[in-house]
């Protein structure tokens, strides 16, 4: 009888044995398996393209700096392709899908964006204003789509002592009482990191760096004088 009760004993630990073994072996293959998808991990995003044949509506901005809808990339102005952009995955009133469509194609990829950013990149694609062309450092050449600095707080002029259309930016914003930050370029010593400063902001957004007025109104650049998408921008009546 002893011998038998022990024998039953035995077997009853072994069986506890095994199956405590099992939750274990089962807890660290759960927990291994977790380890593979970081709960913290960032979600996949979806891949958006434009399509030449779609005629769904688009956004772009137009020669004066406005924000104009129109339907399919065929109805967009050629100047004003660069940057056109269409809802995504996130529905009406999400963030935008923004394309570069300035070249032939079947279709185009689509980043994410927000409505400033197509603001930032439809005003620096289109043609300059009134300029003057100088010798500005070589920019650093970027890979992809450039990153977009966060917008500044005000305005500032990048420009020269000498250049006419620097000059009649100023004069534009003074008649209007709108306070700037005026960088020269060629101060040397006095502001050694206008240069860089004034090819950074163009470049960030796509515009050239070869020519001053660069100007930043609160993130929206603008290569060269153009009264007519300032006040676009500056929300007074044309």
């Amino acid at each position: 009888m002893s011998t038998n009760g022990t024998g039953v004993a035995a077997r009853a630990a072994l069986a506890a044995a095994a199956a405590a073994g099992a939750v274990v072996a089962s807890g660290a293959l759960a927990a291994c398996r977790a380890r593979e998808v970081p709960a913290d991990a960032a979600p996949i995003a979806p891949e958006v393209t434009l399509a030449a044949a779609d005629v769904q509506p688009v956004e772009y901005v137009d020669f004066a700096g406005r924000l104009r809808t129109a339907r399919g990339v065929a109805s967009v102005p050629e100047r004003s392709r660069h940057a056109v952009a269409i809802e995504g995955p996130d529905g009406p009133g999400g963030s935008v899908w923004i394309a570069d469509a300035s070249r032939p194609a079947a279709a185009w990829p689509a980043v994410r964006g927000s409505r400033l950013t197509l603001e930032r990149l439809g005003l620096a694609g289109l043609p300059p204003g009134e300029a003057s062309r100088v010798a500005l450092p070589a920019p650093v050449a970027p890979v992809g789509r450039p990153a977009i600095p966060p917008p500044s707080d005000g305005v500032t002029i990048y420009g020269t002592t000498w250049c006419g259309a620097c000059a009649d930016a100023r004069a534009w914003f003074d008649a209007r009482g709108v306070t700037y930050t005026f960088r020269n370029v060629e101060a040397g010593d006095a502001d050694p990191t206008a240069a860089l400063d004034a090819v950074r902001t163009a470049t960030a957004v796509g515009a050239p760096a070869d020519r001053v007025p660069v100007i930043d109104v609160a993130g929206k650049v603008i290569v060269g004088f153009d009264p007519v998408r300032l006040t676009s921008i500056l929300g007074e009546p044309i």
